[in-house]
């Protein structure tokens, strides 16, 4: 429990969903010569629940659902936001990320895909929320 994390400007609140994925993917440049190798299993799944605001009128910005087939059955990234309403308003984000990878050996002809993937993985509108509250 994390109160208070949001920043106020007028009728808005900006915050990041804590606990992102980062940098599960491992990727460390921008280019290969020679194949990418993973060598362990992942299996991972992140629930982050939110609770709003009892005066929150809408929610404008959060992560987009996603799934992700990873190149070389390296494996699948999946995204998931549930806005939870209660009377007709939100009253709870429910923000779920999973992760399975296997070991692979993804060429490098197929790495530029999965550097694709890192940097959106990482890119703010990945865990950033904009919520409006009533006046």
């Amino acid at each position: 429990k994390i109160p208070r994390f949001a920043v106020r400007s007028a009728n808005y609140l900006y915050l990041s969903i804590p606990g992102g994925m980062g940098d599960v993917l491992g990727i460390q440049s921008d280019s290969r010569e020679m194949p990418f190798y993973r060598a362990g299993y992942a299996d991972a799944v992140s629930t982050t629940r939110i609770k709003l605001p009892a005066t929150t009128a809408a929610v404008h910005l959060l992560p987009e659902d996603m799934i992700w087939q990873l190149p070389s059955s390296l494996g699948v990234l999946q995204f998931t936001t549930e806005i939870v309403e209660e009377d007709g308003r939100p009253v709870e984000l429910a923000i779920r990320r999973s992760i399975k990878m296997n070991p692979a050996v993804v060429p490098p002809e197929a790495y530029p895909t999965l550097l694709e993937m890192s940097r959106q993985l990482n890119h703010p509108n990945t865990r950033t929320l904009l919520i409006e509250l009533a006046e």
